[in-house]
């Protein structure tokens, strides 16, 4: 699989379409069911319970039979079988996702410091973490993407509320090191590339992060490519196998592109792009100018809090298990907001 990888990297997916999940076959029955969990205090600081999280995520686990990467049975957890095909780890799995939940809307990016906070103060939580070695927690972590994905996509299909016919597609630049450092950088050699980041005028050498955003504001699907991949080519793979109206930025505004769409049902709105050409102000509209917005609203919690554009990953392997853990995060975040019939992208309240 790390072979296809590499010959892949050009563009990697990081979910499925709608109502659908990577590898074929649903993890989770159709008629699961239960009473989902509200969010509560994490030790008296976070009200993102460890607990909760833990508690949601132990039980989609005990539920479930996870397939690995080649299609296989990885690990079973299932009560009525009482199979396992392999050695239990210290950590349980969920416990190894909550931790990364948690530790990614406290702002810790780096594994090293990740692990260090939790066992410092939340060993009592999990007292596997007192005997554990880093390693093998990033390991194990880094081991569970595909997990993490079907994880997000289940509760993006089947338990958030959200108008998946009217969406917003932008992208965000994710630079791999310094500008003055590219020409001597070996970390994703032959993937990454130069582009230009439009918000800060500068040239950039890494990926792009191409994401689609349902309204009010939960991910939908999220594409890696290198920077210098255009956003038009990338957002007839984004959006397929959806409908409706699709807002765009001035890199969307192509004649070309936008009867593709159509013809498949999709309805893309960009405005002109030159801003000052005198045509513009037939192709702009401030309402869906504020709406569209939204989107950098997302872009700024995945940057600010998650620090998405600092990328410590060195292979594309650990790269998307950070973006997963990420995007599993948001959702959980939305998720909780929704449940407490909060504005769905204030995160800040779950702060006490």
């Amino acid at each position: 699989m790390r072979g296809q990888e590499r010959a892949f990297s050009a563009l990697l997916v990081f979910s499925a379409p709608a109502r659908q999940h990577t590898f074929g076959q649903p993890v989770f029955p159709a008629d699961l069911c239960w009473p989902l969990l509200s969010t509560g205090n994490l030790a008296h600081y976070v009200q993102l319970k460890l607990s909760a999280v833990h508690a949601f995520l132990h039980r989609l686990f005990s539920l479930s039979v996870v397939y690995d990467m080649r299609g296989e049975v990885d690990f079973i957890h299932c009560p009525v079988l009482g199979v396992q095909s392999r050695p239990q780890p210290k950590l349980t799995d969920s416990e190894v996702i909550t931790i990364e939940v948690v530790g990614s809307y406290l702002g810790l990016s780096q594994d090293k410091a990740l692990f260090a906070y939790f066992q410092r103060h939340y060993a009592h939580f999990s007292p596997a973490l007192r005997l554990l070695d880093r390693t093998t927690f990033a390991r194990q972590a880094s081991n569970l993407w595909a997990v993490k994905e079907r994880i997000w996509c289940w509760i993006r299909d089947e338990v958030v509320s959200y108008d998946p016919g009217m969406s917003i597609v932008d992208s965000v630049p994710v630079p791999v090191c310094r500008f003055a450092r590219a020409p001597w950088c070996v970390r994703f050699r032959g993937g990454a590339s130069y582009g230009k980041d439009h918000a800060d005028r500068q040239t950039f050498y890494g990926f792009r992060l191409h994401v689609q955003l349902g309204w009010p504001g939960v991910l939908m699907r999220a594409f890696l490519a290198p920077a210098n991949e255009a956003d038009g080519a990338i957002v007839p793979l984004l959006v397929e196998g959806t409908s409706g109206v699709v807002l765009g930025d001035r890199n969307s505004w192509l004649p070309d592109l936008q009867t593709l769409l159509q013809s498949r049902g999709i309805l893309l709105q960009a405005p002109f792009r030159k801003a000052h050409s005198p045509k513009a102000a037939a192709y702009q509209s401030p309402v869906l100018g504020r709406v569209r917005y939204l989107i950098d609203t997302v872009f700024g919690q995945l940057t600010e809090r998650c620090q998405m554009k600092r990328v410590w990953a060195r292979d594309l392997w650990h790269l998307r298990n950070r973006l997963l853990r990420y995007f599993l995060m948001h959702t959980l975040c939305f998720l909780f907001n929704q449940q407490d019939a909060a504005p769905s992208l204030q995160f800040d309240r779950l702060v006490v």
